[in-house]
């Protein structure tokens, strides 16, 4: 009784804690601060606010890096750079503040199921403190601007090889990489979104929900996650498509070959992992009301040695209703989820293909 007392409590807590607006990621700070002066103009539009936030986030950093292209003169290098590489120029940078700012809208999503249905059906208290700990660490502004730092740091390096690369022939410049620094920095709370995401699909095996006694994995929440895992697993494929274009873009087919095998590996293993934790949760709440049954088929049979009319039906019913629970599905996997996985591992190839459409059109000529 004080179990589901303290289970109770803890879960009013919780979902007090979740409510809209007292949990903020680096991005929704990001937002406020970019959309604070224009807020009359935009009111409590959300969508608006996120597009009008993503596009200032980038004409900011755009005009930081033109400053300094600017103060160290290098605007003849910048205009060799663009002509050569003008779609992945742009894409590269305009993908930054829109690839992290749509992560962050995924996160809110994945919060406010959390609050509104898992919460709902949590069994232990475990579970509760198994999602606070994700939401508190989905949302911890220090550790995303020391990864953000971090990132930026790693790209400045790269930017140093890829300007000894014969393939620009050039030093792109101090002013380039700064603009690439500052992009790179956002795209990691991207990153960062997706390995906090693919933390939870590891950490779902352990939550303890109520179900559907009859059929567990036909209950609405599994269905839900399922969906919401789905989209997850979508999105990576997008970021590798985009990754996959910005490769043959700059001609590094070679590159292409070596990383394709890690992006579907990647793909797989996220839809491998979150479909496991999704089988655990339905195996578990299947196995509680199996041992149910089996105990009161146990009690009646040390009760009656020779059973009565009535009692052999009821044995009867319990037997054949532990069959049938028996033979539900032990996890989420259906048709639909096997076609997502296998679009989501179509779209780094149809970038490839965008990426060489020239040579496909020779091809078919």
């Amino acid at each position: 009784m004080a179990e589901n007392i303290d289970l109770l409590k803890r879960r009013e807590e919780l979902k007090l804690a979740l409510s809209e607006g007292n949990y903020k990621t680096m991005v929704d700070i990001m937002m406020d601060w970019v959309n604070h002066p224009f807020r009359k103009s935009i009111g409590n539009h959300r969508t608006l606010s996120l597009i009008f936030g993503a596009l200032i986030i980038y004409l900011l950093t755009m005009m930081i890096g033109v400053l300094v292209v600017a103060f160290m003169g290098e605007f003849g290098k910048l205009s060799q750079i663009t002509a050569r590489y003008t779609w992945w120029f742009y894409l590269s940078f305009i993908s930054a503040p829109l690839s992290m700012t749509v992560a962050n809208e995924f996160v809110h999503r994945i919060i406010s199921i959390l609050r509104d249905y898992v919460l709902q059906i949590a069994e232990t208290v475990e579970t509760l403190d198994e999602i606070e700990k994700w939401v508190n660490f989905v949302c911890n502004k220090k550790l995303t601007l020391l990864l953000g730092v971090v990132f930026g740091s790693l790209v400045a390096s790269m930017g140093v090889l890829l300007n000894l690369n014969t393939s620009f022939s050039i030093f792109v410049g101090i002013g380039f990489n700064a603009t690439f620094i500052l992009f790179a920095i956002q795209s990691s709370l991207f990153v960062f979104f997706l390995f906090a995401v693919f933390l939870l699909t590891i950490g779902m095996r352990r939550f303890d929900l109520m179900l559907f006694p009859a059929d567990p994995g036909s209950s609405k929440i599994i269905t839900t996650l399922s969906g919401l895992m789905n989209s997850f697993v979508f999105l990576f494929a997008l970021y590798a498509a985009i990754l996959t274009y910005g490769i043959m873009s700059m001609d590094l087919l070679s590159t292409f070959y070596r990383i394709l095998p890690m992006l579907w590996g990647l793909i797989v293993l996220i839809f491998a992992i979150y479909q496991y934790s999704l089988a655990k949760i339905i195996q578990r709440e299947k196995w509680k009301t199996l041992n149910v049954i089996q105990s009161q088929i146990e009690k009646i049979q040390k009760e009656q040695a020779i059973p009565d009319k009535e009692t052999r039906e009821t044995l009867i019913w319990l037997l054949d209703y532990h069959n049938r629970v028996k033979a539900t599905r032990n996890s989420a996997l259906n048709f639909e989820t096997g076609l997502n996985l296998f679009n989501s591992l179509l779209l780094p190839v149809l970038a490839f293909v965008l990426g060489n459409i020239d040579k496909v059109i020779a091809f078919f000529r």
